[in-house]
């Protein structure tokens, strides 16, 4: 298999890596569903063992992304599918996947799934304050329970039918688990382990994993039980690599400190409000103690791109002038805050501090706590930082069109 570091070179480089493999070294063949830019296929890329074959996703636009950024063994582009999954699982995905020699015969080696979210989630919810009592008042959440977009798991796991891979591995959030009294996430355990996988699920925090942001997102592990019978079941969920921010670790676990927003985002130029990415590397600030995650997640040869910033309208320009780090709508005076708002929306990112969890939405800045820790405004780059979803060297097409 291609050493990691060679291959994490190669992609920082943005070369493809297109070492010829025997078939005793064959990466992983890997394909994802509800792919968006492909930032969960990227993490199995990086680490040297995965081959990515095909991406689907209902955005033309994530769909170039998604051929833009990644490779398959051979060095290509991986095919990238636009289209409704509800469509394309009628025809041409399972076309596709006989053209590619997947179909219904187990050789596909890895199956990602993260269906949209919005359905489950809990920034859903909107909450009201009481001018009298101070008492909060939550609404807006069981509306979503028959969120059409809550059944599209349904589909993916027909395609997991249809092509018997290996593993499979869906994201999404913890709500997952426990939507509608659990009925959603015991019915996905169910339909897997009738179809002959072993499951384990669990909800992850990435900051235990040194990304840069609180973010809880649920996780099923499916491989095949004919494969278990020869390899067994890896550990799950993974152990921690990271504290916690004023977590009470055991003192004797040798875990790494959290990476905080400074740590992600402080050797970022100043962003703009027109594309001035790709210019070579002198552009960047000069930082003397840059964090080992900025030295990651930099490109050795352009700064970055997408790094512009959206015009704040002049009622949330007020309300982030009136924020320091880590204040947030309900911190603000009365005559500040709308009169309802969604769950975690406006607030100021702090510099060693975590930042919260970050959304699609995340360059408007009411759309959650997305405010620079000093400057006013948010940035769709400085978000890719702090998720560590899309490598920040990569050239993704499609967010330019999108972030703008």
């Amino acid at each position: 298999m291609l050493e990691y570091g060679r291959w994490k070179r190669a992609l920082a480089d943005g070369r493809s890596c297109s070492t010829k493999m025997s078939k005793k070294t064959r990466p992983y063949h890997l394909a994802e569903l509800f792919c968006g830019c492909g930032g969960f296929s990227h993490g199995f890329a990086l680490t040297g063992r995965f081959s990515i074959e095909l991406g689907s996703d209902i955005s033309d636009v994530f769909c170039e992304t998604f051929e833009e950024n990644h490779f398959t063994e051979s060095g290509k582009q991986p095919l990238a599918l636009p289209g409704e999954i509800e469509k394309l699982s009628r025809r041409d995905l399972p076309l596709t996947f006989k053209d590619l020699g997947y179909f219904a015969n187990g050789r596909l080696d890895v199956l990602l799934g993260a269906p949209p979210c919005e359905g489950f989630s809990q920034n859903k919810r909107s909450e009201e304050k009481d001018s009298q009592s101070g008492r909060v008042r939550y609404g807006g959440y069981n509306k979503y329970i028959n969120d059409p977009r809550n059944f599209l798991v349904r589909r993916f796991l027909k395609v997991v039918e249809d092509l018997a891979p290996k593993v499979v591995v869906i994201e999404n959030v913890p709500q997952i688990l426990t939507h509608d009294h659990g009925r959603f996430g015991s019915d996905i355990t169910a339909r897997l382990e009738g179809l002959n996988y072993k499951v384990r699920s669990a909800v992850l925090v990435a900051s235990d994993y040194g990304v840069p942001q609180v973010r809880k997102r649920a996780f099923f592990l499916a491989a095949r039980e004919d494969l278990l019978k020869k390899v067994g079941l890896p550990g799950f969920p993974p152990h921690a690599t990271h504290r916690r921010v004023n977590g009470n670790d055991a003192p004797l676990l040798a875990l790494k400190s959290p990476n905080t927003v400074r740590d992600a985002i402080f050797d970022l130029p100043l962003s703009s409000d027109m594309e001035q990415g790709g210019k070579t590397p002198e552009f960047y600030p000069q930082i003397p103690c840059l964090s080992e995650y900025a030295r990651i997640m930099r490109s050795r040869r352009t700064t970055p791109y997408n790094h512009v910033h959206r015009t704040v309208r002049e009622s949330a320009l007020r309300r982030l002038k009136n924020m320091k780090p880590g204040m947030r709508l309900e911190h603000l005076p009365p005559h500040l805050r709308t009169k309802s708002w969604y769950f975690n929306c406006y607030g100021r990112l702090a510099w060693d501090a975590l930042a919260r969890t970050i959304t699609k939405s995340c360059n408007y800045v009411g759309s959650g706590c997305f405010g620079h820790p000093e400057l006013d405004r948010a940035s769709p780059c400085a978000r890719r930082r702090m998720t560590a979803r899309t490598p920040f060297k990569e050239v993704t097409q499609g967010l330019q069109a999108t972030d703008k």
